[in-house]
């Protein structure tokens, strides 16, 4: 198994030329570089990183960790661990507007520098955004506007009863993909 391309949220590119990605299983550690292959210029929400010397004869590209549990983290081209955002975001209140099916989410704005780590500006109306609720239900909402640290959105369950829950951007989240070549015996 080995990698092959990461997908990250957009804003990444601003940060750093290359992402390095350090996969820990407590017995061993490897370290993965990638550069930006293709800058998404099409209004998506993820560039696609490709891996230097990506070759899949390259036995250094192979992940050859002994443990099922690993620490996966990302550094910039300093390594400086990379800011990939807050996840969990925290929400102060939910109320409902004069629309069917619409709630308005308040969520907490006091500490600026967190607030900024949302990422929600890479958000557009009617993307998808997750409510984890504190019984570890998955909700999804479509988002109508977000003004500030309020998001409006549609969601055919009530939620207002929700506020003990997260939220969750989609947009500020990372997928690796990864390539399998089996070994056939001869």
């Amino acid at each position: 198994m080995f990698f092959n391309f990461l997908l990250m949220p957009k804003y990444i590119k601003n940060i750093t030329p290359y992402i390095n990605m350090i996969i820990d299983d407590g017995k061993k550690t490897q370290k993965f570089q990638f550069i930006l292959c293709n800058a998404n210029t099409n209004n998506g929400s993820w560039d696609l990183w490709d891996m230097i010397n990506g070759d899949q004869d390259n036995l250094n590209n192979f992940i050859n960790l002994t443990n099922k549990d690993w620490v996966i983290s990302f550094t910039d081209f300093l390594n400086n661990k990379l800011n990939l955002g807050t996840d969990n975001i925290n929400i102060n209140r939910i109320s409902r507007t004069l629309e069917n099916n619409q709630y308005n989410i308040t969520i907490d704005m006091k500490d600026i520098v967190l607030f900024n780590e949302y990422y929600l500006e890479y958000n557009n109306k009617y993307d998808n955004i997750l409510l984890k609720t504190i019984d570890d239900e998955d909700i999804i909402l479509k988002i109508i506007e977000i003004n500030n640290n309020v998001i409006t959105v549609l969601s055919d369950k009530n939620i207002i009863d929700y506020i003990d829950g997260t939220i969750l951007n989609y947009k500020a989240q990372y997928t690796i993909i990864l390539k399998y070549r089996s070994k056939i015996a001869k």
